[in-house]
């Protein structure tokens, strides 16, 4: 319910035009291993109009693609990257990259712009500043973890302002993208990255109980 409440911009922006609401810019979905997070996405995937399930070729340097979603529905598009993605072998593909897979979801707006394994890409930097700043000069894991992190932050606070509320009778989704982050270890992120107008919104996804599970496997 709390996904569907921050989602809501997407999925009904006539009604959540009228509540004045400041949208979300930023939502981290977490839990273990198992507990649904990418069945989550792919019932969103499932709903949206235009989706991006898959990169371009590896030689290509453009960025993520956007392809037609087989089931048209929900009006809002879907742009969907995984760590290996990203992740390329010459110095500053990756930040690269990563801008042009935001550049992609603000020129399909109203997007979602999925980010598997967030705590690859932003991982704490072990001090407490959490400003982003950190340049990383040379080609090491560390200062690359450093310029994609200082990337993402600097992507996040470019998106249209969360603490702006959407006036009445205005399109609450019409320039609006908002990243959903997913993660087995929240802990493990940045703290800038966590911040109000990033990924403040938190929701937890619980393995489930043996009771659920059963009912899993009857539905199925």
């Amino acid at each position: 319910r709390t996904l569907e409440w921050l989602l809501f911009p997407f999925t009904r922006p006539e009604a959540f035009a009228r509540l004045g609401a400041a949208p979300a810019r930023g939502i981290l979905l977490h839990g273990p291993t198992g507990a649904g997070k990418s069945h989550l996405i792919r019932h969103l995937l499932s709903r949206a109009d235009v989706a991006a399930a898959s990169p371009r070729r590896a030689g290509d340097r453009a960025g993520p693609r956007v392809d037609a979603a087989s089931t048209p529905c929900a009006g809002y598009r879907f742009l969907r990257l995984a760590l290996r993605d990203v992740m390329r072998p010459y110095l500053g593909e990756s930040e690269a990259y990563l801008r042009a897979a935001f550049r992609r979801a603000r020129a399909a707006s109203p997007c979602i712009l999925v980010i598997e394994q967030i705590e690859l890409l932003a991982a704490s930097r072990g001090r407490g500043d959490g400003d982003g700043d950190g340049d990383g000069g040379d080609g090491t894991s560390a200062s690359v973890n450093e310029r994609l992190l200082s990337t993402l932050l600097n992507e996040m606070d470019g998106l249209e302002p969360a603490s702006r509320p959407v006036e009445p009778g205005a399109d609450a989704a019409a320039t609006h993208v908002v990243v959903l982050a997913t993660t087995t270890q929240p802990w493990a992120i940045d703290a800038a990255l966590l911040r109000p107008g990033r990924l403040a919104h938190h929701v937890r996804l619980s393995a489930p109980d043996a009771t659920q599970r059963a009912a899993l496997l009857a539905a199925y």
